[in-house]
């Protein structure tokens, strides 16, 4: 649900055209949306929260919300940033992609 709205809001910055955000629509209809308001997510919450606390981390609270999502629903995290590098391994796998790399 957060990563969807983040979506639409990186294209509604970048003034994308009406064509390119239904495309983006149309991709996002064929994701699995986890809903935040799912007790396991809420819990992973939490405990992810209190852990960047405890470590003295901080990311920004969406991709908390992101990183419980995934990490509930046992999913692995696609990524083109760095900021879910201190939950790697400790609540969810994290596949880093750089977006400066071209195949």
């Amino acid at each position: 649900m957060i990563t969807v709205g983040e979506m639409l809001a990186f294209a509604a910055q970048r003034k994308w055209g009406a064509r390119a955000v239904a495309t983006l629509k149309q991709t996002t209809e064929q994701l699995v949306v986890v809903d935040v308001r799912n007790q396991s997510v809420l819990e992973k919450y939490a405990e992810i929260d209190a852990f960047l606390v405890k470590k003295g981390r901080k990311i920004g609270d969406n991709d908390v919300w992101i990183a419980a999502t995934a990490a509930a629903a046992g999913a692995t995290l696609l990524t083109c940033d760095k900021d879910f590098d201190p939950l790697h391994d400790v609540f969810l796998t994290c596949i880093y992609a750089d977006p400066n790399v071209s195949t």
